[in-house]
């Protein structure tokens, strides 16, 4: 069963990708690592997705449980 009441999803999933970006931004001109908050495994896979396409970007889950998060890395 898929719910998704007043595009709550959606808009949720897109506000993930644009914070995706942003971490790669920042990433790429500080040359350092970039965490994120902790988030659900849902959430980590659509920041791992969307930053797949970046040749010089490298993502990584950290961290155990409910404290796991996503770290954003350059490698250029």
């Amino acid at each position: 069963v898929y719910l998704d009441i007043n595009n709550y999803r959606g808009l949720k999933e897109e506000a993930l990708r644009e914070l995706a970006k942003k971490a790669a931004r920042r990433a790429r001109f500080y040359k350092t690592p970039v965490s994120l908050e902790a988030m659900s495994s849902y959430d980590r896979r659509i920041i791992h997705t969307e930053l797949a396409a970046h040749p010089d970007i490298k993502t990584e889950s950290t961290g155990e449980g409910e404290q796991r998060r996503v770290v954003v890395k350059f490698i250029g």
